[in-house]
């Protein structure tokens, strides 16, 4: 401690000065005062801030201390700089400053925001001869390298610079509907894409003169507007005659609505007990002295609101950009738990040592455990595609290892699904070693799970991460699933107390809950081969629910993530990314869960000589099912499904002692889901 005095003169003299001072008061007045004041204005730095581009806000131990370039007359010390400029990934530099010093800073501030594409309004229809003309211009904080056009993944124009036209040869495209893609990359390599539909008709039918303007890419609106209106439709002008006849009209097309909100909460006071530790340079994130925690107070946020004919889903932004809750509309049921009175807890990743226990659907990472954000605020951005769909892009730049980190969660006309994508890049000059980890806490159909909620997890293994029952495994051994210590434990009514389990080999690629008393439940469906961890956990009811909540509701969570545990890191080079896409949807009023896909979901009950199969789906559709028992065909019929409106069907079996062959097959004869039902 001495030696720290010594190598900074300027922190002795403020030590010194008042033992000076001191000193003073008890010698004879007529002794020489010593001269305070210049002592303290002698010694100074100064260090000049700049940065590329300027106009970056400069924070000096999180105070605000102007923007650069500026030049700031410091005390000799040691210092925390962070720069902060829109559009640019937030720059952090520790200076060291000694007496009479002249230093500065002036770094060259990394482009994280992609292009900003617009395009011309196009027509919803067009005959091959016309020919589509697509105009498009894209604009960045820095500047725009390359542009591209690609029509059903196929690219067919290209050009080096931030506007794009090109006529597209309708003769080559075959009739129907067809996608359209523009792609802008700006010099630092973001990207940005903005996607359009069209149909191409028979010369025979004269082209609708419907008019649409693209909605831009998630990455291309900052300001979602209050409502979502579906496109203006011109409707053609019948002719006068004596006998006119009536000109059909354009039904409009669904359209997801987007609205702007806010949202009271009643929170445990936590903001004032929040410190930084100078010592742990390597952790840029706030600490919590739970001791200091006030009692709960009310807090009010900004929340973005999507909604369709089935699902309302409300994403609040500035709490670790969480998906706060998703509602089914056509009972309006929750399907995510909602603390009452968010707590912060001591649980989290060790380092950090808290986590806010509020609910909805997390991003953990870079560490197991929650991660680092659980309360720190994403940017968000919304956007509407042509197919009437509705995108939030929830965007942060992790700072202990400088991943950036987007979520693109999608809500669809007439489905009752959300479609997620995920994108990590390594901004950073070295690999990263890290975890990310999506978290849903579930609670569906009410505030707070019971006995009748069901898991299904397709293994017959599992790896216990923690658990509270002596009676099961230790941390890190595998047991069977689901029967572990005579008891099934896939109905968390016969859970005793917290558990926590991984699911290292599964037979499918999904995860479900689903509650028998309230006959709903949630559908997670991923890739396999990237999303590589899958997680259960509860509390069970011998658990002291004070920790987290003052209710005493429990909740569960269904985890997925890229690393098969949480004792596993997965690594990224620099500038490289990992980009995957997963689904999760509701099923309500079907029973349960066997199997499930994209697609649909299959719930199957024997009742004696008959076997009763549900198929539920997040969309509207039109489907045959096909049922069979070895050679033989028990049934092949044309059902209508819908979220809401399962379908159910009683097959009599032929051999009591053989199973089904199920499958659902698609208008064009595809196989949608196919699965084996045991006898």
């Amino acid at each position: 401690m001495p030696g720290a005095f010594l190598c900074h003169p300027g922190r002795l003299l403020r030590y010194l000065i008042p033992l000076l001072c001191l000193l003073a008061a008890c010698r004879p007045v007529s002794e020489p005062q010593p001269p305070v004041a210049q002592a303290e204005t002698a010694c100074l730095a100064v260090l000049a801030v700049g940065s590329d581009p300027s106009g970056a806000d400069i924070y000096l131990g999180g105070e605000h201390a102007g923007r650069t370039p500026r030049r700031l007359s410091l005390p000799p010390g040691s210092y925390r700089i962070t720069l902060r400029r829109e559009g640019f990934a937030t720059h952090h530099a520790e200076v060291e400053l000694c007496c009479g010093a002249d230093q500065a800073l002036a770094p060259r501030l990394h482009d994280i925001a992609p292009p900003i594409i617009s395009l011309d309004p196009l027509p919803v229809q067009v005959t091959p001869d016309e020919g589509l003309k697509v105009a498009a211009r894209a604009t960045d904080n820095d500047a725009v390298a390359t542009m591209a056009l690609h029509v059903n993944d196929a690219l067919l124009h290209a050009v080096e610079e931030a506007s794009l036209r090109h006529n597209v040869d309708t003769r080559t495209l075959a009739p129907g509907m067809h996608e359209g893609r523009i792609v802008a990359r700006d010099v630092a390599g973001n990207e940005a894409s903005l996607t359009f539909q069209f149909e191409i008709v028979a010369t025979t039918a004269a082209p609708s003169p419907t008019q649409i303007t693209p909605a831009p890419s998630p990455s291309t609106t900052a300001t979602p507007s209050r409502t979502a209106t579906p496109p203006q439709t011109a409707l053609p002008q019948a002719t006068a005659t004596p006998t006119p006849t009536p000109m059909p009209t354009a039904t409009p097309r669904p359209v997801v609505s987007v609205a702007q909100g806010q949202l009271s909460l009643m929170i445990y006071d936590y903001e004032d007990a929040l410190y930084t530790d100078p010592d742990r340079v390597g952790h840029p994130y706030p600490l919590l002295d739970h001791d200091r925690v006030g009692p709960p107070v009310r807090r009010t946020y900004e929340t973005l609101t999507l909604r369709n004919e089935y699902l309302e889903v409300v994403f609040l932004p500035a709490l670790g950009g969480r998906i706060y809750q998703m509602r089914y509309l056509p009972t309006g049921q929750p399907l995510l738990y909602n603390n009452r009175v968010a707590k912060v807890t001591p649980w989290g990743p060790e380092e950090q040592g808290w986590w806010l226990a509020l609910g909805g659907i997390e991003f953990a990472l870079p560490e197991e455990e929650h991660g680092y954000l659980t309360a720190e605020p994403w940017h968000a951005q919304v956007s509407q595609g042509a197919d009437g769909s509705a995108t939030v892009s929830l965007r942060i730049v992790e700072q202990s290892r400088q991943l950036d980190t987007r979520v693109e969660v999608t809500l669809r006309p007439r489905e009752a699904a959300l479609h997620m994508r995920h994108t990590i890049r390594n901004q950073s000059d070295h690999p990263q070693s890290y975890q990310y980890w999506v978290n849903a806490m579930l609670s569906p159909g009410r505030h707070g799970v019971g006995p009748d909620l069901r898991f299904t997890l397709p293994t017959d293994t599992v790896t216990v991460h923690s658990t509270g029952d002596n009676s099961l495994p230790g941390d890190g051994a595998s047991m069977p699933w689901p029967l572990a210590g005579g008891r099934d434990l896939s109905r968390y009514g016969n859970w005793h107390n917290w558990l926590g389990i991984f699911a290292p080999r599964l037979s499918a690629p999904f995860l479900a809950v689903y509650d028998e008393a309230e006959q709903i439940g949630m559908v997670h469906v991923f890739p396999p081969d990237v999303v590589r961890g899958r997680k259960f956990f509860g509390f069970g009811r011998d658990f002291d629910h004070s920790v987290y909540a003052d209710d005493g509701a429990q909740y569960v969570e269904l985890w997925g993530g890229l690393t098969p545990t949480f004792w596993d890191y997965t690594t990224l080079a620099p500038g490289a990314a990992t980009s995957w896409g997963d689904t999760w949807y509701v099923v309500a009023q079907c029973g349960g869960v066997d199997f499930a896909n994209d697609n649909a979901s299959l719930y199957a009950t024997r009742d004696g000589d008959r076997m009763r199969l549900t198929v539920a789906s997040p969309g509207e559709h039109r489907w045959r099912l096909v049922v069979s028992q070895g050679e033989r065909e028990l049934l092949d019929q044309a059902f209508a499904v819908r979220p809401d409106a399962p379908h159910h069907v009683t097959v009599a079996l032929g051999n009591l002692n053989a199973g089904l062959d199920v499958r659902i097959l698609g208008s064009d004869g595809a196989t949608l889901l196919q699965h084996s039902v045991e006898p």
